[in-house]
């Protein structure tokens, strides 16, 4: 049996509070777990965005530097 948490081949009422903490305790730690990636995939998204705006900038810049290069040379 599934509830019969202690083996003893009946499923007592002690069996059934020890089952629903166990529950209580899977679903506070899935609710921590849950909110720790929620956070963790925010920040990871986060830096993809700022790396691409950089990334962005930095092609700019370069692009303008290039730009100046030529109109020096003229």
């Amino acid at each position: 049996m599934r509830l019969d948490f202690n083996h003893d081949g009946k499923v007592s009422m002690e069996d059934i509070r020890k089952g629903i903490h166990e529950l209580y305790e899977f679903m506070r730690n899935f609710d921590f777990f849950n909110t720790a990636m929620e956070i963790k995939s925010t920040i990871y998204g986060e830096a993809i965005r700022m790396m691409k705006k950089d990334t962005k900038k930095g092609s700019d810049d370069d692009q303008q530097e290039k730009a100046d290069d030529d109109n020096d040379d003229n």
